[in-house]
Protein backbone atom coordinates (compact mmCIF):
# COMPACT_ATOMS: atom_id res chain seq x y z
CA UNK A 1 0.00 0.00 0.00
CA UNK A 2 1.16 3.43 -0.60
CA UNK A 3 1.10 6.15 1.23
CA UNK A 4 0.88 8.29 -1.76
CA UNK A 5 -2.12 8.58 -4.40
CA UNK A 6 -0.13 8.51 -7.29
CA UNK A 7 3.09 9.80 -9.11
CA UNK A 8 1.63 14.03 -8.83
CA UNK A 9 4.64 13.88 -6.47
CA UNK A 10 7.48 13.45 -8.99
CA UNK A 11 8.93 16.32 -10.14
CA UNK A 12 11.39 17.75 -12.05
CA UNK A 13 14.75 20.32 -11.26
CA UNK A 14 18.32 21.50 -12.52
CA UNK A 15 20.88 20.10 -11.12
CA UNK A 16 21.66 23.25 -9.12
CA UNK A 17 18.31 22.82 -6.92
CA UNK A 18 19.76 19.11 -6.18
CA UNK A 19 23.58 19.84 -5.53
CA UNK A 20 22.70 21.39 -2.43
CA UNK A 21 21.25 17.85 -1.49
CA UNK A 22 24.09 16.03 -3.02
CA UNK A 23 26.31 18.09 -0.57
CA UNK A 24 24.83 16.90 2.34
CA UNK A 25 25.26 12.86 0.99
CA UNK A 26 21.52 13.01 0.88
CA UNK A 27 20.82 12.63 -3.01
CA UNK A 28 20.55 9.00 -4.51
CA UNK A 29 20.47 7.87 -8.45
CA UNK A 30 18.14 5.62 -9.30
CA UNK A 31 18.43 3.43 -12.03
CA UNK A 32 16.13 4.00 -15.05
CA UNK A 33 15.06 0.33 -14.76
CA UNK A 34 13.31 0.85 -11.17
CA UNK A 35 10.09 2.98 -10.79
CA UNK A 36 11.05 6.05 -8.26
CA UNK A 37 7.40 5.42 -6.77
CA UNK A 38 8.89 2.20 -5.58
CA UNK A 39 11.70 3.61 -3.97
CA UNK A 40 10.07 6.36 -2.56
CA UNK A 41 7.42 4.08 -0.85
CA UNK A 42 10.15 1.27 0.34
CA UNK A 43 12.11 4.68 1.89
CA UNK A 44 8.64 5.81 3.18
CA UNK A 45 7.73 2.26 4.67
CA UNK A 46 11.60 2.17 5.75
CA UNK A 47 11.91 -1.58 3.69
CA UNK A 48 15.30 -1.00 4.06
CA UNK A 49 15.91 -4.78 2.34
CA UNK A 50 14.55 -3.74 -0.74
CA UNK A 51 16.61 -0.42 -0.53
CA UNK A 52 20.02 -2.77 0.81
CA UNK A 53 19.26 -4.82 -2.30
CA UNK A 54 19.02 -1.75 -5.22
CA UNK A 55 22.26 -0.84 -3.40
CA UNK A 56 23.71 -4.18 -3.61
CA UNK A 57 22.81 -4.56 -7.26
CA UNK A 58 24.39 -0.80 -8.09
CA UNK A 59 20.11 0.66 -9.02
CA UNK A 60 20.78 2.71 -6.18
CA UNK A 61 24.02 4.70 -5.29
CA UNK A 62 25.34 8.69 -4.93
CA UNK A 63 26.50 10.35 -7.52
CA UNK A 64 30.86 10.65 -7.86
CA UNK A 65 32.44 14.06 -7.64
CA UNK A 66 32.87 13.44 -11.69
CA UNK A 67 29.27 13.05 -12.37
CA UNK A 68 28.46 16.06 -10.18
CA UNK A 69 31.18 18.29 -12.15
CA UNK A 70 29.82 17.44 -15.55
CA UNK A 71 25.94 17.82 -14.38
CA UNK A 72 26.55 21.36 -13.65
CA UNK A 73 28.40 22.14 -16.84
CA UNK A 74 26.00 20.15 -18.95
CA UNK A 75 23.31 22.09 -16.47
CA UNK A 76 21.52 18.90 -16.58
CA UNK A 77 18.03 17.97 -14.85
CA UNK A 78 16.22 15.20 -13.41
CA UNK A 79 12.81 13.46 -12.61
CA UNK A 80 12.99 13.39 -8.74
CA UNK A 81 11.19 12.62 -5.49
CA UNK A 82 11.52 13.75 -2.04
CA UNK A 83 11.27 11.10 1.34
CA UNK A 84 12.56 13.62 3.32
CA UNK A 85 15.52 13.89 4.02
CA UNK A 86 16.39 12.45 1.22
CA UNK A 87 15.95 12.89 -2.61
CA UNK A 88 15.54 10.19 -5.22
CA UNK A 89 16.91 11.22 -8.62
CA UNK A 90 16.12 9.16 -12.20
CA UNK A 91 19.62 8.08 -13.87
CA UNK A 92 20.70 5.95 -16.16
CA UNK A 93 23.06 3.93 -14.03
CA UNK A 94 24.79 3.05 -16.79
CA UNK A 95 26.43 5.79 -18.47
Amino acid sequence: MSLFENSDLVQHASWELLKPHHLKDRLFALSNSIKLEAARDALAHDRADYINELIKLNKMRRFSLEEAERFEKEKTSFDFVIVQPFVIVQYDLQQ
